[in-house]
């Protein structure tokens, strides 16, 4: 079986090699070609493009920065019907840019990186916010940080106000809440968001897609044994023994005694895939 190389995914590409100037919008396009194989990224991009083009007057003309922000917030949840939903949490397809719009469904990550390319379009400079529990955008006003809730009607909300809330659904402690609200690096946006496909597709026992997530976030923590340990466990599970066999082993070298049964399990059922496949 064919090992990804990344070769047409230049983005993604830029994060392997740890390069800060990436573009969200294509790392989340490239991801979502390894499950829709052959996905025209132009339909996408067209589409936000689009949605820049139609809000690029009222924007203009909007009194202060949080009314502008309100109109792309209306643009998208009123008109275009594009939101955050319960059951949005327990489909795949809504942590894709290309399924988000094409079924108005997405989770607060997913929305949040399609509101950022919007905005920044809009050339209002939009970054994501890895805060606990709940993925957000910060835009700075003049008036100080602005919070955006994509998931939620995209609502808008002060610093305080923010800290507030995330403490309420969190339990978390103010100061811990107020230091996570910085810009978050593109690399660990998108360690977010394939974390969040790993445990969807782990939790349907879907082996493959799950396989080729894990793989991608191997290769951007390849000294994590934890990832390690998965991507050996999931090769096993998706039928990739030949893959699998290497990594237990090495991972059995220095894993922790909770882990041992686990991954020799794992390893013995590999080499008898491996002899059944020859």
């Amino acid at each position: 079986m064919i090992t990804p190389n990344y070769e047409c995914d230049n983005e993604f590409l830029k994060l392997l090699s740890h390069h800060s100037d990436v573009d969200l919008t294509m790392v989340a396009l490239e991801i979502a070609r390894d499950i829709y194989p052959g996905l025209d990224f132009s339909e996408t991009l067209n589409w936000i493009d689009d949605r820049a083009d139609e809000l690029a007057g009222v924007v203009a003309i909007a009194e202060t920065e949080e009314a502008a922000l309100k109109e792309i917030s209306k643009c998208l949840c009123d008109k275009h019907g594009i939101q955050g939903r319960s059951d949005s949490f327990h489909h795949p397809e809504s942590s894709f840019l290309n399924k988000v719009i094409e079924t108005g469904s997405g989770i607060p990550i997913s929305l949040s990186i399609l509101y950022m390319a919007i905005g920044n379009r809009l050339g209002m400079t939009l970054t994501g916010v890895a805060s606990p529990m709940h993925f957000l955008v910060r835009y700075e006003s003049m008036e100080g940080p602005l919070f955006i809730d994509a998931f939620s009607r995209c609502r808008i909300l002060k610093e305080e106000e923010c800290i507030q809330w995330l403490n309420q659904i969190s339990s978390y402690e103010n100061s811990l809440i107020e230091s996570s609200l910085g810009a978050a690096e593109p690399r660990y946006v998108v360690i977010r968001l394939l974390n969040n496909l790993k445990t969807l597709y782990a939790s349907k026992e879907n082996w493959k897609p799950a396989w080729m997530i894990q793989h991608r976030l191997t290769g951007l923590q390849p000294s994590d044994y934890a990832s390690r340990r998965d991507l050996g466990v999931f090769s096993v599970l998706a039928e990739r023994p030949d893959q699998a066999i290497d990594l237990l082993k090495s991972c059995l070298s220095t894993c922790p005694e909770s882990d041992k049964e686990l991954l020799q399990d794992h390893l013995n059922i590999a080499e008898k895939q491996i002899a059944r496949f020859n």
